[in-house]
């Protein structure tokens, strides 16, 4: 499967370009998925979340139920992806909205170990490797005799085992 192009803002777009909840979906709208960065988690009454986008620009996110947000790697540092996201209008005037995700859409809310900068600098690497003799994702280095090890998680970055 080819990687995704972090960088299409139809794709992956800002919390404040995606859909919201008051426009019906489109039927041809093309998949999208929200990534933010975790900065802190909120949970009072419900779990929620704050979260950073692509643009710097802070938002909430929101999960109508009961989650152990840490148990599915929905911590502070990492990136959250959300597939399908749509905002929620904010109530009053001047407001941010957020984004609310339903217990039947709560297995799709990802986690993605590290900050969003690292996602966006690993994908960008990825996608210059496809196609290219297997090098080491974090420095470069071919894979030479000993070969590389591969993400147990994805399957697609490959390392030497240098810390990077």
């Amino acid at each position: 499967m080819p990687l995704p192009d972090f960088t299409n803002p139809e794709t992956f777009p800002s919390y404040t370009t995606c859909p919201d909840t008051s426009s019906a979906p489109s039927q041809d709208a093309t998949r999208h998925f929200l990534l933010g960065q975790i900065g802190e988690n909120m949970t009072i009454t419900r779990p929620t979340l704050v979260l950073a986008d692509r643009a710097g620009d802070s938002f909430a996110m929101m999960f109508d139920g009961q989650l152990d947000l840490a148990a599915r790697g929905l911590k502070k540092g990492n990136t959250a992806v959300v597939p399908w996201a749509r905002r929620k209008p904010p109530k009053k005037e001047g407001g941010n909205g957020f984004i609310v995700v339903d217990p039947e859409m709560f297995d799709s809310v990802k986690a993605l170990p590290g900050g969003l900068k690292r996602v966006f600098e690993v994908g960008g690497r990825l996608k210059e490797a496809e196609g290219r003799e297997e090098r080491c994702t974090a420095c470069g280095k071919e894979g030479g005799e000993k070969g590389l090890m591969k993400c147990s998680r994805c399957g697609g970055v490959r390392y030497c085992g240098k810390v990077s």
